[in-house]
């Protein structure tokens, strides 16, 4: 045939038809059109934490309800570990539900795991429980099934760091000293009844809960203006005081999105922050005032003997001096980030840049050495990592750096994170580094290439501004010469510049 016409008795054979048009399959598709940017989101998650009045009755109901979603936890948890043994022992990785063909409908439905329960399997279980056993139904569904998700997502924070190689051991047994919250599924059941001040306003307000009643809270903040509650907690504190965690999504100011940055802080342990406009916020050190009292109620609590009511108090006293100490530094963490928020707003800046470091990784950084015998320098000697270590831990930077970024949002700044590796060490002038590295006793920085002499700190914190204006690459370039800098001190490599 070879592409030619065909002969017949009539001639020529017609030609022939046209070819279809191509079916439109999945090759055949428009390319869509590109995705549209997503919106600044216009919400922002806050968690208010209120004081709850009780009374002498509301006390020890409180207390039961502890009592009670402990060994409902426990219970979750224990069923929960004999499914996984179950599922262990099939050879599976993942708990899912099986289709199984419906004769009847003719369809496949979906029955749960019969050996791996799920949150629905315990759901339909409490129900079960509550209306056969009335001492389980006096407490709210919310409550219980807030229980059990508990137990539900103890399991899937294990296996996501499974997954992710992490290190983490499985989930345990709460104790009665280590259960001291009652987290609720869903607000059903539980009413907020604000007083003549107002939703959301300061003054004295009540929350009513299933079997416990309406217990004060009293607000010493407002809610932010168009705040949604979505959720509550109940914490009794190391001291025995109840707390109310309101969590509520609020409206956030959505100005200066996309301001550059004309304000940078670097994060010390001297200074708590140093602005790169020269403003520094002191360390309060709340950790090294309250060292002496905690050492004397640690040796009482080593001289009383175990079992006796003498040491469950001093105990006691013990755990509510290490809550007033994580308490007075909370405090202090937010109002020094309020004060640098202050400062930005004051002088007029819209766009600030902040360093992000791992803090974990720094603690590390500063661990003793495992052979404690090989020779060290005098500036890093295992009580002078010590010290370090412990000062770190009581500066809290990643505190106050997330309260910063928190407040910051609130205030309409826009923020800039950069990389902190490399800051004390690169000149923000010429953005060269040093070969040598520096000291923590090396407070002055000063650059051989360019001249640039400045504060140690302060440089760090226009190296921050600079990287946040041009988006440089944290790692050095490879065109830039390394350079040694000039220090006011003794400087590992025997430089000894003067100041």
């Amino acid at each position: 045939m070879g592409g030619k016409a065909l002969s017949c008795a009539h001639g020529t054979a017609p030609a022939s038809p046209p070819a279809p048009p191509p079916k439109t399959g999945k090759a055949a598709k428009t390319p869509k059109a590109p995705k549209k940017p997503k919106a600044p989101r216009a919400w922002t998650d806050r968690v208010e934490v209120f004081r709850l009045l009780p009374t002498k009755a509301q006390h020890r109901l409180l207390d039961e309800a502890l009592a009670a979603t402990r060994s409902l936890y426990n219970a979750a948890l224990e069923h929960l570990y004999t499914g996984l043994s179950h599922w262990h022992q099939r050879g599976k990785f993942k708990p899912r539900p099986e289709p199984v063909f419906d004769s009847e409908t003719g369809k496949r439905v979906y029955v749960p795991n019969t050996y791996f329960p799920t949150s629905f399997d315990l759901y339909k279980a409490l129900t079960a429980i509550r209306a056969d056993d009335p001492d389980w139904a006096r407490w709210p569904a919310t409550l219980l099934r807030g229980t059990t998700d508990r137990a539900v997502d103890a399991f899937a924070r294990f296996y996501a760091r499974k997954r992710e190689g992490l290190k983490g051991g499985r989930p345990r047994f709460k104790g009665a000293n280590r259960w001291r919250s009652l987290e609720f599924s869903d607000l059903i059941g539980i009413g907020i009844q604000w007083g003549a001040s107002g939703m959301g306003a300061i003054g004295t307000h009540r929350v009513a809960i299933k079997g416990i009643g309406g217990l004060r809270m009293r607000a010493h903040r407002a809610l932010p203006l168009g705040a949604v509650v979505t959720g509550i907690t109940l914490v009794r504190t190391a001291g025995g005081v109840w707390q109310a965690h309101v969590a509520h999504k609020s409206p956030k100011e959505l100005r200066g999105e996309s301001e550059p940055a004309t304000l940078a802080f670097d994060w010390n342990i001297g200074d708590l922050a140093v602005g790169s406009d020269g403003f520094r916020l002191p360390n309060p050190r709340r950790g090294k005032r309250a060292e002496k009292k905690r050492r004397r109620l640690a040796r009482a609590v080593s001289r009383s003997q175990k079992g006796s009511k003498r040491r469950r108090k001093t105990v006691a006293r013990l755990a509510r001096a290490y809550e007033a100490e994580a308490n007075a530094r909370r405090t202090a963490r937010h109002t020094g980030a309020a004060r640098l928020i202050r400062h930005a707003v004051h002088a007029g800046h819209k766009g600030m840049a902040v360093e992000i470091a791992d803090w974990a990784g720094l603690l590390t950084k500063f661990a003793l050495p495992k052979d404690r015998d090989a020779p060290v320098e005098p500036w890093d000697t295992p009580s002078a990592r010590k010290r370090r270590r412990k000062a770190l831990k009581d500066a809290a930077l990643g505190t106050l750096c997330k309260y910063v970024q928190h407040k910051a949002e609130s205030a309409g700044l826009s923020i800039h994170k950069v990389p902190a590796p490399g800051t004390t060490q690169e000149c923000a002038r010429c953005a060269r580094r040093a070969k040598v590295r520096l000291t923590l006793a090396d407070r002055v920085y000063a650059c051989r290439a360019c001249g640039h002499r400045l504060d140690r700190d302060e440089n760090s914190a226009q190296t921050v501004l600079r990287r946040a204006r041009r988006g440089l690459d944290p790692r050095p370039s490879p065109k830039a010469p390394w350079v040694l800098p000039e220090v006011g001190r003794s400087h590992p490599c025997g430089n000894t510049a003067g100041a």
